[in-house]
């Protein structure tokens, strides 16, 4: 494996986990107003 591949793989998992984390906090925010007004 070079030493762009290695970059490349933690690249991609950095924006894997950035993606998955704006999911989650938008479908938790969603969940809150939804709570909210119940």
């Amino acid at each position: 494996m070079t030493i762009a591949e290695v970059f490349h793989w933690i690249g991609g998992i950095n924006v894997y986990n950035l993606i998955g984390c704006m999911v989650g906090w938008f479908i938790g925010y969603k969940l809150c107003a939804l709570f909210k007004l119940v």
